[in-house]
């Protein structure tokens, strides 16, 4: 349970976890084909629960990295990447094959795994990015914004976090390991 100035996050078995304080920077979804191709893969983790949601989106819940805190389990935590030059890695928690965090090298913030929060503490989706990516035939509901990549609004809310946090970016070592 999360306490009233935040919210814990936690792996499927429980064994990792963290805390997150503050509101979110935006919630979305997202359907860049990376996501897509790594979310597939990660889901065929043995005992791994679902990535992509119904429509083949991953829903994030954006945080900025200094609002984020391990409680436990960060030696279970390994990255994974698409490509050995890729400027984004996805945590995993090997301790049962949870996607916890998606984060970018230059970025102040973390993409966490929406399914990483208890089911009735999920934040409200914001806006859906990279529909450019989708086919042509695929028609997203309208019960939030809809971008063909990412909106002006989308990098405004990340620039207005990176200015108050003094556009300062906070690194980190947890799962700095890759996931074989």
């Amino acid at each position: 349970m999360g306490r009233q100035d935040g919210q814990e996050m936690s792996c499927a078995c429980g064994a990792t976890r963290f805390f997150c304080t503050g509101r979110p920077i935006i919630v979305t979804e997202c359907y860049c084909d990376s996501c897509r191709k790594a979310g597939a893969i990660l889901e065929a983790l043995p005992g791994a629960e679902p990535v992509l949601e119904l429509s083949s989106g991953t829903l994030f819940v954006l945080q900025r990295k200094d609002r984020i805190a391990p409680v436990s389990g960060t030696e279970h935590l390994r990255e994974f990447r698409l490509t050995p030059a890729s400027s984004t890695r996805r945590v995993v928690a090997v301790c049962c094959n949870s996607p916890m965090f998606l984060d970018f090298a230059q970025g102040h913030w973390f993409s966490i795994y929406a399914r990483r929060f208890p089911a009735d503490a999920v934040p409200v989706l914001e806006e859906r990015t990279m529909l450019k990516d989708m086919p042509k035939a695929f028609t997203p509901p309208r019960d939030a914004r809809n971008s063909r990549s990412q909106s002006l609004r989308f990098f405004g809310v990340l620039f207005a976090a990176w200015a108050a946090m003094r556009f300062r970016t906070p690194t980190n070592d947890w799962g700095k390991e890759p996931l074989t």
